[in-house]
């Protein structure tokens, strides 16, 4: 951390005093001895000492091997992407990017244990490529390098496409055209316009990419630390629902009660994530993306309501069906879905995140979870809180 301090410092010379105090902090953490938490009993060069160990060593060497194996993919993938969606793309270049921002609705976590279930022996990566034959019946795709740089890859290409495709938007396309004129082929043209050019958002990119990479760690590989954590992680999200439900019930505001519903819906994310089963991962992915598209649908909403009536209070918002039709069917539309009715997106988050509490994961507690499973139901309920059917009133 302190060799990044000091980096971003060089790279930003006018900015080096926001990075002088971070960096003195971590360096004076770097030779602290701690005997309680925030408690420095003395100071010591053993932090420094310790990097000799051979054990160390090989994770330092071999997390620097890996974060420049993906630098360096990430950097071809990211520099094609950005080409396509500078210079190719056309009125498809709004979508493509939703595209890439999507995976940013899920947490980390949530990602890379998505990723883990598909790549584990009899997943479905697995199992297509064992059906195939691509891979013998030996081979294990997890633990492996190969798995690693997916997971990096998947993770960290967007913080290569962004930089790259900000530089390469800047570039007038009739450069691209008289380089085209004088004879330039298109290897000739990246090599002598577009890379030159875009010089600063590929260097962006290996700074987004590179550093990050050094420091990521996953914690469900530790399957001891994750069961210990799983009962807390599970009644914090019960505790999140039914504050979530309840805060909905107390609200007058349309935007506080949407954003009190949001909470409610993280805590069947977590609950799914904390019964450490597929079933459980798989409905909080589930869970994230429904949860993006419906909660921003419902802000939508609330702002197109507040630019026509001038207020998003919820009494004076009756009738909304008959004073706005259109919208007023989207909001019901929307609620539904945020209710988790069957067959619309929020069911498929919220239905088998409550499920998989009955069946967690071996070494769990099976009553504890069950207990959270009716809890999580009961916030459901309490969710009905959404829907206000009142007479028409006057519009403002």
């Amino acid at each position: 951390m302190l060799t990044l301090g000091l980096l971003y410092a060089i790279v930003d010379l006018g900015g080096w005093r926001r990075w002088a105090f971070p960096a003195v902090v971590v360096g004076m953490n770097s030779i602290a001895a701690y005997a309680l938490i925030h408690l420095i009993a003395h100071w010591t060069l053993e932090n420094y000492r310790a990097l000799a160990d051979p054990v160390y060593v090989r994770i330092i060497l071999n997390s620097l091997w890996l974060a420049a194996q993906n630098t360096i993919v990430c950097l071809l993938v990211g520099y094609a992407v950005a080409y396509i969606l500078a210079f190719r793309a056309g009125r498809m270049v709004g979508p493509l990017i939703l595209l890439l921002v999507i995976p940013f609705w899920a947490s980390f976590l949530v990602r890379m244990s998505a990723w883990m279930t598909l790549l584990s022996p009899g997943g479905i990566a697995d199992s297509a490529l064992r059906a195939m034959r691509l891979i013998g019946e030996d081979t294990q795709l997890i633990p492996s390098n190969g798995a690693v740089l997916i997971g990096l890859l998947y993770v960290f290409l967007p913080s290569a496409v962004f930089p790259i495709y900000a530089a390469m938007s800047a570039i007038p396309h009739p450069l691209l055209d008289a380089a085209g004129d004088l004879g330039c082929g298109s290897v000739r043209t990246h090599a002598l316009v577009i890379v030159p050019l875009a010089l600063k958002g590929l260097a962006a990119a290996v700074l987004f990419v590179f550093a990050p990479s050094l420091r990521v760690f996953f914690i469900p590989i530790l399957p001891v630390g994750a069961r210990w954590w799983a009962p807390v992680i599970g009644i914090l999200a019960v505790i999140g629902i039914i504050y979530g439900a309840l805060g909905c019930l107390a609200q007058t505001d349309m935007k506080r009660l949407i954003a009190f519903s949001s909470v409610a819906h993280m805590g069947y994310v977590m609950l799914g994530i904390a019964t450490l089963t597929p079933f459980g991962i798989n409905a909080a992915i589930f869970g994230m993306v429904a949860h993006g598209l419906i909660t921003g649908l419902l802000f939508f909403i609330a702002g197109s309501t507040k630019e026509r009536f001038h207020t998003l209070e919820i009494k004076r918002l009756g009738g909304l069906l008959l004073q706005a039709p259109h919208m007023g069917w989207l909001l019901a539309f929307a609620t539904m879905a945020s209710l988790g009715l069957p067959g619309l997106a929020g069911f498929w988050g919220e239905f088998p995140a409550i499920l998989s509490a009955y069946s967690p994961a071996e070494g769990l507690p099976v009553e504890t979870f069950r207990t959270y499973m009716v809890i999580a139901a009961i916030g459901t309920v309490l969710a009905l809180s959404l829907i206000h059917i009142s007479e028409p009133t006057r519009p403002y």
